[in-house]
This record gives structure tokens, C-alpha cells and sequence, in this order.
């Protein structure tokens, strides 16, 4: 592992914003005019013959090294020195306030929460049966001059038997259409009985960095990811780093040590990288479901590699 020359820069970071509180309450009442549901209009084009334009040159796009994917054994220990724990996570970016996890729920799921609207005002909602199955797909789109938007929608599904359990998740896309934000809970789907809705539980951030920063162009041939998360289980997290059209340029593993007493554990990962000029990527950390699969819980942010 690399000299580790970087811990003074932590308060710094800190400091720049990296956990910044959310402006505004949360809980205010949910207004009936900042969010719609609806479902992506469907139509045809008729294409006419046109002269084909004379070709011109462009420059090549960047691109980075691929590394290795998911290894066990790529993992850090943490450094001697001991990170500095957040004192406040902020606000999820996707926050499901109803149902809360496990709840045992009949047809149609009553959902709503808040959350940072992705590109074009997109939200993806999807339902997924204990086997992998699909069980239900919306499009949202939602609405607000705030950082966090209302969202609410009513979701039909049936099942085979009495009851199955089911995981249903939020997410949002960036302009490249890569998964912005994920948030999931896991329910207990019912086609009979009383619905027991348990309360969302904690709402803030699953994953706090403390470096990189949000932006921050990164020099040097490794990227240093320090921070803490509040993990859904005991399965490792997974960092990428994610080019414009969703490939991974890099993946590793990050075992976590158990919590501290707010919840948090802290992690350190070394990243390495291989590019000829600046290039802008997705930093991504995830956990896996582990009882459907799937992705349970993705945070990411966007950085640049530098030669």
C-alpha cells in the first residue's frame, strides 16, 4: 500500500462541503402541485431521404485502462490514523417514508417519500419478486424549486400464494443514464390479511466520503477513497469507477469493520488508474440485496481523472 501522506487534507475536505446540511424541513406537509405520475408517451417517426453530410474528422473520446473486476483480495486496511467520524450524515438523496422496511403490504403499495429529482425530472420505480422476477415498473416525473421533491404513486402487483417477499426500489439517472442514486426496502408482499406498515427508520445518507470531493479532479494514478457507511448487512461495499456510457473502469471491494456507535463504519480503498488526458467519471458505491439480487443501495458522485 502507498505512503500515506493524505490524512491531513481530511479536515480540509471536511470542511469544503463534503457534509454540508440539507436547507429546509422535511417535514413539511406533502403539496398536492409539485409532483405528477406518468408513463413515457410512446410514438412514431416517419424518416425522410436526406444527402448524407461529408464525414468529418473528430478527436478521439478519453479513455482510462480497464482494471481487474471485484476481488476479494483487493482491499485496504485502514490507515494508522484515525478518520474523522461525521458528526451529521445529511438528508438521502432518496428517502422512502412509506412503507417502512418489512412491512406486510396488499395491492396497490401505497409509496411515497422524498427525494433530489434525476435528468429530466425522472424516477424509476420498480417492484422485484423474491425470484428475480419484475413485478411492476413506473416512470415518474417529479417536480420541485427545492432540493427535495414529494413523490407519491399507488402500485398493483399479484402474486402466486398467500404472501412473497419482495424488495422495492427508487432510483434516479444522470445525463448519461447511469443509476444516480438507489434506495431500496425489502416488503412482505400479501394477496390476503391485514397490512402492517412499519415507519422508515433512519433517513439519512447510507454513505458519507470524506474524499474525494464532489468535482474534484484527482492527479496521480490512484484514487484515494476514504469515508463512512451504514451498512445494510454484513456483505462489502462495492466502488467503481464509471465511464460516460456505464462502463467500470475500476472495481474494488471494501470490507467493513463493525459500526461505531452512530451507526457508521469507516472504510479506505486505493483506486488505481491509467489515463493520457483529463477524464470525467461516476464515483460509485453500492451494497448488494442480499436475499434478491440485485442492488440495494447505491450512492455516487462525479469526479475527473488526470494523468
Amino acid at each position: 500500500m502507498r505512503a500515506h501522506g493524505w490524512y491531513a487534507p481530511f479536515a480540509l475536505l471536511i470542511l469544503t462541503g463534503c457534509l454540508a446540511p440539507i436547507a429546509g424541513e422535511r417535514s413539511r406537509p406533502a403539496p398536492t402541485d409539485i409532483f405528477s405520475s406518468a408513463v413515457a408517451p410512446s410514438f412514431t417517426a416517419t424518416l425522410e431521404p436526406a444527402a448524407l453530410p461529408t464525414p468529418t474528422p473528430t478527436p478521439p473520446t478519453p479513455t482510462a485502462t480497464s482494471a481487474p473486476l471485484l476481488s476479494a483480495d483487493e482491499t485496504f486496511p485502514l490507515p494508522p490514523e484515525p478518520l474523522q467520524a461525521p458528526s451529521t450524515a445529511p438528508e438521502a438523496a432518496i428517502q422512502i417514508l412509506a412503507p417502512g422496511p418489512m412491512s406486510s403490504v396488499r395491492s396497490p403499495i401505497r409509496l411515497r417519500g422524498y427525494l433530489v429529482p434525476g435528468y429530466k425530472n425522472r424516477v424509476h420505480v420498480e417492484l422485484i419478486g423474491e425470484d428475480g422476477r419484475l413485478l411492476g415498473r413506473h416512470l415518474l416525473y417529479v417536480y420541485t424549486s427545492q432540493r427535495l421533491a414529494y413523490f407519491a404513486l399507488e402500485i398493483p402487483f399479484e402474486i402466486k400464494g398467500v404472501s412473497q417477499l419482495a424488495r422495492l426500489q427508487v432510483s434516479t439517472e444522470d445525463e448519461a443514464g447511469r443509476t444516480k442514486a438507489l434506495s431500496a426496502v425489502r416488503l412482505l408482499l400479501l394477496s390476503s390479511g391485514y397490512e402492517d406498515i412499519n415507519p422508515p427508520g433512519d433517513l439519512k445518507e447510507r454513505c458519507v466520503l470524506l474524499t474525494p470531493a464532489p468535482g474534484e479532479t484527482i492527479h496521480g494514478g490512484v484514487v484515494l477513497v476514504t469515508g463512512y457507511a451504514r451498512p445494510l448487512d454484513d456483505l462489502p461495499l462495492i466502488l467503481e469507477l464509471l465511464g460516460d456510457q456505464g462502463q467500470a473502469i475500476v472495481s474494488r471491494l471494501a470490507s467493513l469493520p463493525p459500526a461505531e456507535a452512530n451507526g457508521y463504519s469507516p472504510f479506505a480503498v486505493e483506486m488505481p488508474y491509467h489515463v493520457s488526458e483529463p477524464l470525467p467519471v461516476q464515483l460509485v458505491v453500492r451494497q448488494l440485496d442480499g436475499r434478491i439480487g440485485g442492488t440495494m443501495y447505491l450512492y455516487s458522485q462525479e469526479i475527473t481523472l488526470a494523468p
